[in-house]
């Protein structure tokens, strides 16, 4: 098997196009009241009658869900097929914004949160099947995706706290409820011929699927470390070289700068894929992770943390145009839960990451962490290399 040239045969350029659109601006709507709600929720607790504690627990939740139940998403998308399975996402979304508007209390949140977390994992799912359909183009149809999708994270994010002080903390959700209805006719749009992706075999159960592949090791520890960690760290990263005040608005910069860079980097970072391949630009991207994170104990955090936000960059595209170039050395060929499993654990290593800084921080210097951090990944990149080399010898 080539290890640059795609397996998934192309799919007609013209439908697959307004496939890849119609479908990605569906999900960039429906993540609207999801983003709004980690602006909104942490500061306005008792306006939807929760503690703090189900806070934490409100606000991890749906991406739980999804690392248990990736795997079902999967089965049912093979089914129904990925327009209905859109369709039945869209409407999700819609029902779970609106409850952040009216619903009130911790369980009843808690539903509304796992709808979310399951709508979102079908939304991920197919919006990435229509675009890896786009053989010689998979590259440039998943960059549009992505860079789609982070754009309706960072509009969300930046006209939270303005909706919440004009509208109300709870009204602000009635706002963003109508922008994520737009997403049910988009859903309904889209082509109703199936994406070819590949042979339609259903996917793997129980151990098969959690049996993760060389590159999901890989995603789990870059998730883990370059969203997991690195976002929980990084406000204590600038902290210790400068005034709470500062660090807040260092830190601001930064988180803001991570989406501005998936907006404006994934079209090209596609472009890239497509010319030089996957499997080479994924390497290149990682060597540029661990070296981020190896500069930040050597004192040059904002050259570090730049490095970081690029590579993660481009690695939001590359990392599902490799797996579905893998999709031969899945256990059943499926490219729905090829892409399903790497959600999985990528989701499982940005939900421990936290944890793991969290009771970490304290017993080791942020120095030590990041270094700690740069050896994980020299280890796992290592580790995905020989294997990849096993396999496709």
């Amino acid at each position: 098997m080539s290890l640059s040239q795609p397996n998934t045969p192309s799919v007609g350029q013209g439908n697959g196009w307004t496939a890849v659109l119609l479908s990605s601006v569906a999900l960039a709507l429906t993540l609207t009241g999801d983003q709004l709600l980690y602006v909104v929720l942490p500061l306005q607790a008792a306006s939807f009658g929760v503690s703090l504690v189900w806070v934490g627990i409100l606000l991890s939740a749906n991406r739980w869900i999804r690392v248990l139940l990736y795997g079902e998403v999967a089965r049912i998308g093979n089914r129904l097929g990925s327009r209905r399975l859109t369709i039945l996402a869209t409407i999700g979304a819609v029902l779970s914004t609106l409850a952040y508007a009216v619903l009130d209390g911790g369980p009843l949140l808690l539903v509304a949160r796992i709808v979310w977390g399951l709508s979102f994992a079908a939304l991920n799912l197919t919006t990435l099947v229509y675009a890896v359909g786009g053989g010689p183009a998979m590259g440039r149809m998943i960059g549009v995706n992505r860079s789609l999708r982070t754009l309706g994270q960072a509009v969300a994010a930046a006209l939270g706290g303005w909706l919440a002080i004009s509208l109300g903390p709870r009204e602000a959700f009635f706002a963003m409820t109508a922008l994520t209805v737009i997403a049910v006719p988009l859903a309904w749009a889209l082509p109703r011929q199936e994406p070819i992706t590949a042979q339609p075999r259903p996917p793997a159960r129980g151990w098969r699927y959690f049996a993760p592949s060389p590159y999901n090791l890989l995603s789990f520890g870059l998730l883990l470390a370059g969203e997991g960690v690195f976002t929980f760290t990084i406000g204590l990263l600038f902290r210790e070289d400068a005034s709470t005040k500062t660090a807040l608005l260092s830190a601001g910069i930064a988180v803001a700068a991570r989406h501005m860079v998936i907006i404006l980097i994934s079209p090209l970072s596609g472009v890239i894929a497509d010319r030089f391949g996957a499997y080479r630009t994924m390497i290149v991207s990682t060597a540029f992770v661990i070296l981020g994170f190896a500069l930040i104990p050597l004192d040059a955090t904002w050259t570090g943390v730049i490095v970081i936000l690029l590579a993660r960059g481009v690695m939001a595209v590359v990392g599902p145009v490799l797996v579905a170039q893998r999709i031969r050395t899945n256990p059943d060929g499926n490219v729905m839960h090829a892409l399903s499993a790497n959600a999985t654990w990528s989701d499982l290593g940005a939900a421990i990451g936290p944890l793991l800084a969290g009771f970490t921080i304290g017993v080791v210097s942020l120095d030590v962490m990041y270094a700690g951090m740069a050896v994980f990944l020299t280890l796992l990149l290592g580790v995905w290399l020989a294997l990849e080399r096993r396999l496709t010898a």
